[in-house]
Formats: structure tokens, C-alpha cells, sequence
């Protein structure tokens, strides 16, 4: 936990602000700031205590060496049973793009046309759905937000829509448009890996996001994100991160056990040195390739953390980089997982559930044989393919 907590610190540069979400990517955190005064320039705010009116109030203090967030919302307009939540009310200008400062006036506004009775309570309401966040160029340049590299990339304005399902806002999203807006670039802002993927959990934010280690960079560069492919990517900041700067303690020890808890954020991990991997390749860079693809493996071997879904586009990448052998060394490992599994599940009455997990690991084992042969590795997807084939046999799944 402590080695994790600083490599979320060290994710950020100085006077970085750190959105995180829960205990995990909080606490240790807390401890390694006040304990060992490591990184007590970054501020770290936790999105489930931001909807309370003295935990804002904290935030705004500097502490140790970071400065205060940037809100600027008046504390009797945050007080507890003030603005808990904000209502979508369509008015007629729903199609209208505001800017972020607009909004703020707005939400910020005790003026009545404001206001919806909802419930026998009045609540503001936002008229629409549409945001925008001015971008200052020169200064996301001057201030190394952006590479100069990297300026024709840069867009002129930030615009996302919330999506349909979210019809209001909680206290603590009126709070980060506030801040968003005066911090006016000044000071980068990070979101932990481990935010979450629902639609409340900035989902809309995501294709302005940049992956930087154990935290995404808000930046004025649009790259369209998927689930587990979140953000850009700047390989010469990832591989610093995940190669150099981060110390991973006894996570591959015999002796250590990872809990769940523990393995949803290693898992995180080894997604995040799969992608460095791929972002490697596309520039041709193949020798840095094979240094993260093994320094991953070495990490998170399969007695420590099973090879799993994330571990496929680790497999296509040896076969990329033209390492044919490591390649077959993880599909051996993960066929003899899936023939395991499927040997236990065999032996049980074929009910709704066992048929689910036997298709889900034969799945995988068809992919794995799928992906042999699209790298031309045909004697042995052969092989594969006809085991993969006797266990759909042994499976009875009809």
C-alpha cells in the first residue's frame, strides 16, 4: 500500500491536484503525506467526501506544501442542505453549449428564475446538458500541459455532453466545474485510476484524459476512450513511471498474498504496461517493447496474478515485437488455466451457473487460438485448436 500510494503521488507533477475516489486510493495516501512528508505538494481531494460543506472548507486551505483548490464557491451556498444536488430542467435551451463560467454564474445564482420546486423543495436546476472549458494555449504550452510537440494537437475549447441517464448533478460536480474553471490551467489536475467507470464517474471527461501512471491528466487533447483504454498516452511519462519511478515492493514475493482489493489495482497495472507496450510499438520502438512486456510479467507472474483477459494484448505484442517463444510461454500458461478450470467444472451437474464459467473459459481459449493463427503461428495454433476442440467435447455444453 505505501509503495502504491507514493507511485499515485509520484503520477503527478508539483502542485498537482488528485481526485480519488475511495479508503484505497485515499488512505495510504493520507499516511505516506503525513507520516513520511512525501509529495505533500498535491493536493488530494476525495470525490466521496466532497459533497460535505467541511470537508470543502479543508480543501480550501493550503496544507503542508500544497496550496488550497481553487474553489471559489461561497460557503453558504455549499452548506449542508444547500445545493446537495442540482436538477437537468430543460427550458428551452437545451441545445445551447455552455461555458463552464456560465454555468458557475448560474448554479452560483439565489436569483428565483433559478430555482424548481421538486418535492416541496427548491433546488437549481441546470438548463442544460452541454458544457465547454476554454483553452489558454500559450499558457498549457508554457506550463508543460501540453508538449510543444504536440500544439497542433491542442483545442481551442474542452466540450463534452452529460450523458442522457444523468438527470442532476451532486454538490461535489458543481464543486469541480467551479474549480476547473479558476484554476484556468494553472495547476495540473488528476483523476486515480480507480475512480470508477460509471456514468457519474466522469465518464465525459474521459477523452481529455491522459495516462501518466496511477492518475489521468486533464489535457486539451481529444482521444476517443474506450472501457480499459481510457486517455492518451505520452510514452516517455509512462515508461518513466512504470519503469523507473515506481517501486512495486514484494508484490511477486512467494510470500505475499494479494487480496482482492489488492489485485483489482495490479490488474489496473498490468493494463496500463500493455498499453505503454502498444504505444511502444506504434512507434517502432520494439526493443522498449520487450523491456516493459517483461518487466510486467516479472511483476505479475501468473502464480501471483492469474493471466487473464489483460494479458491477451500482452500476448499479441511479444508476437509483434517478433518474440515468438515468450509468446507461446503465456498461451501455454493460460491453456493449462483454462483446461484446469474447465477439468473442475466438469465435474459438476450442468447447471446455469457451470455453463456460464465454461463458456467464459472456453472463450478465452478460443481467442488465444485466434490470436496464434493471426500471427501465423499456424503449427501451434494447430495444436491448440485441436485441444481447444476436445475440450468443447468434454464440456457438453448441448
Amino acid at each position: 500500500a505505501r509503495d502504491f500510494a507514493k507511485a499515485y503521488l509520484d503520477s503527478c507533477e508539483p502542485d498537482a491536484i488528485l481526485f480519488t475516489m475511495g479508503d484505497n486510493d485515499t488512505f495510504p495516501l493520507w499516511y505516506v503525506q503525513e507520516v513520511e512528508g512525501y509529495r505533500t505538494d498535491v493536493r488530494i481531494v476525495n470525490l466521496s467526501l466532497l459533497n460535505t460543506d467541511w470537508y470543502i472548507d479543508q480543501m480550501k486551505r493550503d496544507a503542508y506544501d500544497g496550496k488550497g483548490v481553487p474553489f471559489t464557491m461561497p460557503h453558504n451556498l455549499y452548506k449542508q442542505g444547500t445545493r446537495d444536488q442540482a436538477i437537468f430542467k430543460d427550458v428551452g435551451v437545451s441545445d445551447q453549449r455552455w461555458e463552464v463560467s456560465k454555468m458557475n454564474r448560474w448554479i452560483q445564482s439565489d436569483l428565483a428564475q433559478t430555482k424548481i420546486n421538486y418535492g416541496g423543495k427548491d433546488y437549481v436546476f441546470f438548463p442544460t446538458k452541454k458544457f465547454s472549458i476554454p483553452v489558454d494555449k500559450e499558457k498549457v504550452l508554457a506550463n508543460g500541459t501540453v508538449k510543444q510537440e504536440n500544439a497542433d494537437l491542442i483545442l481551442p475549447n474542452l466540450n463534452w455532453t452529460l450523458p442522457e441517464k444523468i438527470t442532476s448533478m451532486e454538490k461535489k460536480h458543481m464543486l469541480i466545474l467551479d474549480m476547473i474553471d479558476n484554476n484556468n490551467w494553472e495547476r495540473p489536475i488528476y483523476f486515480s485510476i480507480t475512480i470508477g467507470n460509471s456514468a457519474r464517474s466522469y465518464t465525459y471527461l474521459w477523452d481529455y484524459f491522459q495516462l501518466d501512471g496511477l492518475a489521468y491528466r486533464l489535457v486539451p487533447i481529444k482521444t476517443k476512450s474506450q472501457p480499459g483504454r481510457i486517455g492518451r498516452i505520452e510514452s516517455d511519462i509512462l515508461y518513466t513511471s512504470l519503469m523507473e519511478r515506481f517501486e512495486y515492493g514484494n508484490m511477486n514475493g512467494a510470500e505475499v498474498y494479494l487480496d482482492e482489493t489488492n489485485l483489482r489495482l495490479v490488474m489496473n497495472i498490468r493494463n496500463n504496461f500493455s498499453r505503454l507496450a502498444d504505444k511502444l510499438i506504434l512507434e517502432g520502438d520494439s526493443a522498449a517493447a520487450i523491456k516493459v512486456l517483461d518487466k510486467c510479467l516479472e511483476l505479475m507472474p501468473n502464480e501471483k496474478v492469474e493471466y487473464n483477459f489483460f494479458v491477451l494484448p500482452m500476448l499479441e505484442n511479444y508476437y509483434e515485437c517478433k518474440e515468438k517463444e515468450k509468446a507461446r510461454a503465456i498461451i501455454a500458461t493460460i491453456a493449462q488455466n483454462l483446461e484446469e478450470k474447465l477439468n473442475y467444472y466438469n465435474q459438476f451437474d450442468q447447471n446455469k451457473d457451470v455453463k456460464n464459467e465454461k463458456q467464459r473459459s472456453l472463450s478465452m481459449y478460443n481467442s488465444i487460438v485466434k490470436i496464434a493463427y493471426a500471427h501465423d503461428d499456424v503449427d501451434y495454433a494447430d495444436v491448440l485448436a485441436n485441444s481447444f476442440q476436445e475440450n468443447i467435447s468434454k464440456a457438453e455444453l448441448n
